[in-house]
């Protein structure tokens, strides 16, 4: 899932340097970028929801717990 937010992210960014011609192909390219990483975030949470797994995000370096986990360290 992070990599494929990566591709879709760089593929965004393409967009803003290309126009014309070169701006739809960039287009179409993020767009499958797009198509890509909703479909690993899909099967992530479906992943998630199906064996309850603890989800551990490691967001700009640091650690979030899910709410469960940190509720139940916190009392």
């Amino acid at each position: 899932m992070r990599a494929d937010l990566r591709v879709y992210r760089d593929a965004v960014n393409v967009l803003d340097q290309n126009s014309g011609a070169g701006f739809e192909k960039a287009h179409k390219r993020a767009e499958l970028a797009r198509i890509a990483y909703e479909a690993a975030r899909e099967r992530f949470n479906a992943h998630v929801s199906t064996h309850r797994c603890e989800v551990r995000h490691l967001r700009y370096g640091t650690l979030l717990r899910s709410r469960t986990r940190a509720a139940s360290l916190n009392g």
